[in-house]
């Protein structure tokens, strides 16, 4: 469903966008030296979709089959579940560009100079909460957090940000507790957490299957004042721990909140409903990737006909900031160096009033 939302905004954007340029081609209303100029900036846009399957061991072969059977300008949009690293490694080695791809594991460090990000995930989100228990914990509170993790993927991801970035301002006593891939966690695995550990802050980087024990072992949690997830792990619309924990959780949440809609959303949902390739699922990733494609429009139009990629990545990180912002995000700008266009990240608790809302804990946070 990720993969055809993607395929249908930039099919639809693509012959949107070509038959603009015929139009525009074909009027008489351009003085000699300026059409020169305007059919040296219009070219059509050629699309080629490249699917990677398989482990990502496997990708940099694909790619670089992809890339000898036909050279490609630049990669827009796309959509990857995990490492993103093969993909960026790539571009970086052939010097194409990467505009905005859906991932929430992005190359972090060293920064590209080719690959350019919406965000930097699930990492922004850990760092962002350590920033937070710093702000709220007063000088020799002392607090106690432990994090149980999967040592696998995302979960390893968020643990290792987030245990950099708390143990490098030594503001909390921090203990890891990783999970094996497919350990289960059962009552008697919180219970004995809770009572052996006796945390004041508990941070699960865990998915919503591995939460239903949790509530069983609520008598045991009488130190825990706050318990923090991922909304990201967790995914659209969660269940979360009710009995005895509902007051106490919070959530990283490195999105726009629901109820502050950019003004801009609303012209892109009209765009892409008159295009028919709206709607309400996968709604992020198609808001995503039609401003990918818009702000790559915009640059390459900058470009005058001087198609260099160097020029490219410089005019995108000109136009992020520029360019209609349709809300996924609550502020996109990129500068010189700059590879992640949201920079921040809410901290939100579930809304007393609203059954499934959300309300902010923080204001934007900017690790």
């Amino acid at each position: 469903e990720k993969r055809r939302a993607v395929l249908d905004v930039v099919g639809a954007y693509f012959r949107w966008k070509n038959a603009e340029t015929r139009h525009l081609q074909q009027r008489s209303g351009l003085a000699g030296p300026y059409q020169k100029d305007f059919f040296a900036a219009s070219r059509e846009w050629v699309l080629h979709v490249w699917e990677l399957k398989g482990a990502p061991a496997t990708w940099p072969a694909q790619l670089e089959a992809y890339y000898r059977e036909q050279p490609v300008f630049a990669l827009l949009g796309g959509v990857g579940r995990g490492d993103w690293r093969p993909v960026h490694d790539f571009c970086e080695r052939k010097e194409v560009p990467c505009i905005f791809p859906n991932t929430d594991e992005p190359v972090v460090s060293p920064n590209g100079f080719y690959s350019l990000y919406l965000s930097k995930g699930l990492t922004v989100e850990a760092e962002a909460l350590a920033r937070y228990l710093r702000e709220q914990t007063s000088p020799g509170e002392g607090a106690r957090v432990v994090q149980v993790y999967r040592d696998v993927g995302g979960g390893r991801v968020l643990a290792r940000a987030f245990h950099r970035a708390l143990r490098e301002n030594g503001a909390a006593n921090l203990l890891d507790r990783p999970v094996r891939a497919k350990k289960k966690l059962t009552p008697a695995f919180w219970k004995s957490l809770l009572e052996e550990e006796r945390p004041s802050a508990l941070v699960l980087w865990l998915g919503v299957e591995d939460l239903r024990a949790l509530e069983s072992a609520a008598a045991r949690a009488g130190t825990v004042r706050r318990l923090f997830l991922s909304y990201t792990l967790l995914g659209e619309n969660p269940r979360l721990p009710a009995d005895g924990f509902r007051d106490r959780i919070y959530l990283t949440y490195p999105l726009a909140l629901p109820q502050a809609a950019q003004p801009h959303v609303y012209r892109a949902r009209a765009w892409l409903r008159s295009k028919g390739v709206g709607g309400a699922r996968e709604e992020r990733l198609r808001l995503n990737t039609y401003f990918a494609l818009s702000v790559a429009d915009h640059s390459l139009m900058r470009l005058a006909g001087n198609f260099f990629r160097d020029y490219f990545v410089e005019c995108v990180e000109q136009e992020t900031e520029s360019t209609a912002n349709p809300g996924v995000f609550p502020h996109m700008s990129l500068g010189p160096g700059q590879r992640f266009a949201s920079k921040g990240c809410y901290i939100v608790r579930p809304s007393a009033g609203t059954q499934g809302g959300l309300e902010a804990a923080s204001s934007w946070l900017v690790p």
